[in-house]
This record gives C-alpha cells, structure tokens and sequence, in this order.
C-alpha cells in the first residue's frame, strides 16, 4: 500500500510539472479572431474539455465547453482523432490578454493538460499608410516598398477595408498594372484612368502571407477634376458677368450652371433663379453667366459646364466672394 501510494505521490508530481511547462503562446491582433489549439491525453477522448481563465475555481471562470459549440464569442470543438481541443475567440479586445487553462472534465479533480497564454496586439502593421488623392478620368501611382528579402516574392494589390478579404487587382483589372524595381526593393502601381469607384483602402507588399511590416496600406480619395477653379469677386446691389469653358466637341451639350459645396449634390440656378442667365458663345466653346444684380446670399461655391455627366476636365468650379466693404456701405 505504501509503495502504491508513493507511486501516487510520483505520478501527481509529474502531471504538475507537466502543467507548468507546457505552454502554449498565442498571439491575436484587436478586432481579429485567434484559434486555440490544446493537445489532451489519449484517455479523454470523451471527456468533457473547457477554456477557462483565471483561478478556474468559479462557474463564471468557463468560458466555452465542447459539448456548448458556441458560447458568445467563444467556439469550440474536439477534434478525437487529433486529441485536440480547439477554441476559436473572435472580435479580441486588449482585456482578452493573459492567461486561460484548457480543462478535462474527469471523476474526482479536473485535469488541465496546457496552460494558454495570449497576447493581444494592436492592429496589423504596415510598413506606413499612405494617403494620396487622385482625380477621376486621370492616371495615378502608388509607390510599395517591400523587404530587400522578398525580392523573389509575387507583389499584390488589392483593395477592401480589411487586409483579410481584400479582392486583387493587378490580376484582375486591365487598368492596373505593376512595375517591380528590384533595385530600390519596391514596386510601381499604375492606374490608367481612374474612377469614382476606386477610391477606398488598398494595400500592396511582397509577402502573400501577410507578414507584418511586409506590406504598405493605401488610402486613395478621388475627386472630380475641373477645366480650372476661377476665384471671382462682386458686389451686393451690382451685376456680374464671367465665362464658362468647355469642350469644343461638347458645344451641342446643356450648359448648366449650379450652387453648392459638391458637384454632386449643387443646386441648378439656372431654373430657381430668374437673376441669373446664359448666353453661349459656339465659336470661343465657352458660354457667359450673367447675374443682373448681387445679393448677399449669392456668395459660396458654383459649377458650370456642357456634360450632364459631369465627366472630368469638362467644368469650371468658380469661387465667388463679395466684396466685404462695398457690402458695408450697401447695408448702411
């Protein structure tokens, strides 16, 4: 009896042991998933498994069991042919940083075969994120560094607001191509026209696998380009001429001319104000705009041009201010 007791004694020394050296390193990034992968005894097989933190001594300590499946943010399963026991934890935050028990529910005292311990990063990394602003109907470059070791490597790019599930472009689209510089470690992306609907977050490397550090991310904003932006100044109480340009080939286009911020959403003056007025000049492919008399809310910004569809290069973005003094003694 003594001498089974001894052996007891030894066996239980062993199995502690065991639980304090093996651990198991995870590492997730904030906002990600991260997988959990906790090897078991080839006697537990259907036994109960749990992911638990802290002490593991309280109900509220379980996080997941495999016979639950999915438990809030936790899902878990038991892979019995691997004897592994596998918990995937979504959405991690930095308070999901530390450490967790794998647990075997047995007879008597549970088991716990690995302790996990998880480190919780900021987001990915880039090399740096690069802002750069483009015009519609007008080519663009986006410059991609990459590590000198990943010469050899395929280059991408692709586009989507996360890394993860972004759609490659070089590949797929015949207005991007790339153009890889071996000497200065880094690549050329070139967009020959570019769209309204190219603009968003793109991100370009050298390593498939999506190393940290390894890749560049790119957020392209893209803006309706004018003829030109004319800066005109009137005067409450007095009229006020100026001249639209336009494409020689688009002089059987309407001409418009239209009030707001964004060319997108401007108001057509031509129809709500019967003060303003247009008078086409074919043979100079420009129209002039009169205003027979200022008032103070004129002011702001107008768009004028020959394309209803407002493509590039083929309207003018005027700036009209009112002269402060004049306006001064107009309201004395």
């Amino acid at each position: 009896m003594s001498w089974v007791y001894e052996n007891l004694q030894i066996c239980l020394c062993f199995a502690l042991c065991c639980v304090t050296n093996a651990v198991i390193h995870v590492s997730g990034y904030e906002g990600r998933g991260v997988n959990i992968v906790c090897p078991y005894n080839l006697n537990f097989e259907h036994h109960e498994k749990y992911l638990c933190r802290n002490d593991c001594k309280q109900d509220e300590d379980v996080l997941v069991k495999s016979t639950e499946g999915t438990k809030g943010r936790y899902s878990a399963s038991d892979n019995k042919e691997k004897h592994t026991f596998n918990v995937a934890i979504s959405d991690l935050s930095s308070k999901d940083a530390g450490k967790y028990w794998c647990g075997v529910s047995t007879f008597g005292f549970d088991t716990f075969p690995a302790e996990v311990s998880l480190k919780v990063e900021k987001e990915w990394c880039c090399v740096k994120t690069t802002r750069i602003n483009g015009i519609v109907g007008s080519p663009i470059m986006m410059f991609c560094p990459y590590p000198q070791q990943h010469q050899d490597k395929r280059k991408f790019l692709c586009k989507g607001d996360h890394r993860d599930n972004c759609t490659d472009l070089v590949t797929g689209g015949s207005r991007f191509t790339l153009q890889d510089n071996v000497s200065s470690s880094s690549f050329l992306v070139m967009i020959t026209k570019l769209e309204e609907g190219d603009a968003g977050t793109y991100w370009c490397g050298s390593d498939s696998k999506w190393s940290p550090g390894n890749y560049t991310k790119i957020e392209l904003t893209v803006e309706w380009c004018c003829a030109k932006t004319n800066n005109i100044q009137g005067s409450v109480g007095y009229p006020l001429h100026f001249y639209c340009p336009y494409s020689p080939q688009r002089h059987h286009n309407r001409k418009f001319l239209c009030k707001g911020d964004q060319r997108s959403n401007c108001t057509d003056v031509l129809l709500s104000q019967s003060r303003f007025s247009l008078q086409d000049d074919e043979s100079s492919s420009s129209f002039l705009v009169m205003i027979t008399k200022l008032e103070e809310g004129d002011a702001g910004t107008y768009w004028c041009g020959s394309d209803s569809k407002w493509g590039a290069g083929n309207y003018t973005k005027i700036e009209l201010s009112l002269d402060r003094e004049k306006l001064l003694h107009s309201a004395l």
